[in-house]
């Protein structure tokens, strides 16, 4: 099983939370582990291997120079690390065929076995569709990024991503284009250009399996059931370790209580 990631210095903790997750709830793949990133030190890779390597697991650091940072750099809020992910294939190893990718904000709380293995039905990802595109206002955000009117928008915090056809299809100047053409526009910047370039090329698996997203926007919480919700996505700015997370909620504070598990490892 092939893992991305990509992180500024900031979330080397929490990545260490998420792997121990990770290789704890799939103690039967062999995990290799490849960080894309551009400020990481020497110390915080050894010691996001050292994690890996408890587990039997392999960690591969991939450090970008930061040529594309200036074309990347469009908001306050998003760093350019986020757009990372979808370079990947130009700098995995060609014999990388297909890559999972997972925000850092995550808990695996189950096998990724089956998402891994899946059908992706000739598409060049699979991913879920993101809770905001329920909302019927959301509709005019797609108008904006020039998306089919009954295209459905992806949540960019799990992609399962055929790596082989990336290396065909996707290039820097694709994205840049397309950043600078919908840049006005951009909310959630790298989601909203992996929609805006790719939404007639995902293959839509079940979010509340695959990424539940465990935020306080909108009111968007559930219970955490093992099992039923494989990967937990802490989306949204407020995280579990965020000194105003609202833990009194009893949801809230099951969720904390779960990133803490793995951060304490």
């Amino acid at each position: 099983m092939n893992i991305l990631v990509n992180i500024k210095r900031n979330y080397v903790p929490h990545l260490k939370a998420m792997l121990h997750s990770l290789f704890l709830n799939n103690p039967e793949s062999e995990a290799n582990v490849y960080v894309m990133h551009s400020q990481l030190t020497d110390g915080d890779i050894a010691a996001l291997t050292r994690v890996a390597g408890q587990y039997g697991g392999g960690l591969f650091p991939i450090k970008l120079t930061g040529e594309y940072d200036a074309a990347f750099d469009v908001s306050n809020h998003f760093p350019p690390e986020a757009f990372y992910r979808m370079l990947c294939a130009t700098y995995l190893p060609e014999d990388v065929s297909r890559v999972l990718y997972l925000d850092a904000d995550i808990i695996v709380n189950g096998s990724l076995e089956e998402l891994y293995t899946m059908d992706m039905k000739g598409k060049m990802f699979a991913a879920t569709r993101d809770t905001l595109d329920f909302y019927p206002d959301f509709l005019f955000h797609k108008y904006e990024l020039g998306m089919p009117h009954n295209a459905m928008y992806a949540n960019g915090g799990v992609i399962l991503m055929d790596a082989g056809k990336m290396r065909e299809r996707v290039t820097p100047d694709m994205l840049i284009e397309k950043i600078g053409e919908i840049r006005p526009y951009l909310h959630y910047p790298d989601q909203d250009v992996f929609n805006a370039l790719f939404c007639e090329d995902i293959t839509f698996v079940d979010y509340h399996r695959y990424n539940n997203r465990f935020v306080t926007e909108r009111g968007l919480l559930s219970e955490i059931k093992p099992g039923c919700h494989v990967i937990i996505h802490f989306a949204g700015p407020v995280k579990p370790w965020s000194p105003h997370y609202q833990k009194e909620i009893k949801v809230m504070a099951e969720g904390q209580a779960l990133y803490k598990k793995y951060a304490a490892l």
